[in-house]
């Protein structure tokens, strides 16, 4: 199965003094979770949680892959 890594979650360091998807500051040099499938950072509890069910997605489609 081909991966679309260009989609895939992934932090970053922002470049520039802005907000995040729900309003909250994002200072120059902090590290952000970039979303390209929405171009779209998060920030703080919200990034960790949804990197953590990224991780946990790509797990089980890893193993579900691996059985073929």
């Amino acid at each position: 199965m081909k991966r679309y890594k260009n989609l895939d979650p992934r932090w970053i360091k922002a470049k520039f003094n802005s907000k995040d998807a729900n309003g909250n500051q994002v200072k120059k040099g902090q590290e952000v979770l970039y979303l390209p499938a929405t171009k779209k950072v998060l920030t703080g509890t919200d990034a960790q949680e949804s990197w953590q069910a990224f991780l946990e997605s790509k797990q089980d489609e890893e193993f579900y892959n691996s059985q073929f």
